[in-house]
């Protein structure tokens, strides 16, 4: 049985743990514990699941991303702390904690290795796919999804987004996130973790959203990390 180490242990991470601790024996590192670089060494696999929502929920935004990159910013002290204990390891990293993307980046850069994914995109797309009603795939970042729908009208892929937006916001709003729903789709990602994807063919609006978020992000993280 492989093990999973999972470095945060708040609401998110205590709902994947329930759903996958029959096929992976959980290693749980509680904030209190982050200093226990020991813990660390013993996993197959390594969940950066700790995170500062918490503090924002309750409250009102204007999009998604507006979300992810303040939670960048409360996140970030405890990412370089991490990034502190992973100095010499090689496992694998799969990134919750939010801006995913944003810190995956960085944790590459850090870290000098590649493997180290987000699993924030593969959220999104589950998201617009139930949304949508069908099975689709999602390029761009988290909180900046784009949905490949193929369709020549830009506007429908910017009413598509604000409808996935304002189902998020409305969680966050209310404080009700779907630990659930989070948990079975990571569960799913595991799966099928190592399955070779199919790289997708983009319309030309599909290219032209794209760059306009891959400008998005790189001003972002050339914000949070000044770099």
């Amino acid at each position: 049985m492989k093990t999973i180490v999972m470095y945060g242990y708040g609401k998110t991470a205590k709902a994947i743990a329930k759903e996958i601790e029959k096929d992976y024996l959980i290693i749980k590192i509680r904030k209190n514990s982050f200093n226990k670089r020991k813990k660390l060494t013993k996993g197959n696999l390594i969940v950066l699941s700790a995170g500062n929502l918490k503090k924002l929920l309750g409250k009102e935004y204007q999009s998604t991303h507006e979300i992810r990159l303040k939670e960048t910013i409360l996140n970030k002290e405890l990412v370089e702390e991490f990034v502190k204990k992973m100095k010499g390891l090689k496992t694998t990293i799969i990134v919750l904690t939010n801006n995913s993307d944003l810190f995956t980046q960085y944790l590459r850069k850090k870290l000098n290795r590649l493997n180290v994914y987000s699993f924030g995109l593969e959220l999104d797309k589950k998201r617009f796919s139930n949304l949508i009603g069908k099975d689709i795939e999602v390029v761009g970042h988290h909180g900046l999804a784009i949905p490949l729908i193929k369709n020549p009208n830009k506007q429908n892929y910017l009413k598509i987004t604000r409808e996935a937006d304002k189902m998020v916001l409305d969680s966050i709003k209310n404080n009700k996130l779907n630990y659930k729903f989070i948990a079975k789709v990571f569960a799913n990602y595991l799966k099928n973790f190592n399955a070779k994807k199919k790289k997708e063919k983009l319309t030309n609006i599909e290219k032209e959203l794209l760059e306009e978020t891959n400008k998005k992000i790189k001003k972002d993280y050339k914000s949070v990390f000044k770099t």
